[in-house]
């Protein structure tokens, strides 16, 4: 049975370890660009399980505004852009949505959005099996846990290196395919 989820990319997200960086990448955005707004969703292909909370088949929705999108903490609000919460132009090519870390508030996680005709990609910025990958690009520090026993790697960000990291790393691993709906008309819940 299908539900409808009112987007919680980091929900989805979960189980990804998201990039930390002392920065967010590009020129803040005051708005979203206009042929970005609207409706989307994603179904949840087969195989994937998220803490049986969605199944495959389940839809995630999300909702992008002016100057807002569908909160990723909280199914039933919206957020708007502001100081914790930026859009960005990287390079005049990438739209980078960026959001303070909730543990290290000092950091930025990263999610760059690709508009197409019909769709938007989603691409979210996470930690590299390999280390010695995302090394090549940033200068990495380490960052103390609150445990003072565990410890996580930041990353110094520079556009021209977030933009070449994004589109020889990230992109070709590939992003969420958001379906953009047609003005007006959300899927039903079954």
């Amino acid at each position: 049975m299908k539900f409808l989820v009112s987007v919680l990319l980091l929900a989805v997200l979960a189980s990804c370890n998201l990039t930390k960086f002392d920065r967010f990448p590009g020129e803040e955005q005051q708005a979203f660009p206009t042929a970005m707004q609207g409706n989307y969703q994603f179904v949840l292909p087969k195989g994937f399980n998220m803490f049986n909370k969605a199944k495959p088949g389940d839809t995630i929705l999300l909702q992008i505004g002016a100057d807002f999108t569908s909160d990723f903490m909280d199914n039933n609000t919206l957020r708007k852009l502001d100081s914790t919460y930026v859009l960005s132009l990287v390079n005049n090519a990438h739209y980078v949505l960026s959001v303070k870390d909730k543990t290290y508030a000092d950091y930025w996680n990263c999610y760059v959005l690709a508009l197409q005709k019909d769709y938007l990609k989603l691409y979210p910025v996470t930690e590299m099996q390999d280390k010695k990958v995302q090394k090549r690009y940033f200068n990495a520090h380490f960052v103390a846990l609150k445990n003072e026993t565990d410890s996580v790697f930041a990353y110094t960000q520079k556009d021209s290196a977030f933009a070449r990291y994004f589109e020889r790393e990230i992109k070709p691993v590939g992003g969420f395919k958001f379906t953009k709906l047609t003005p007006g008309k959300l899927p039903v819940k079954k």
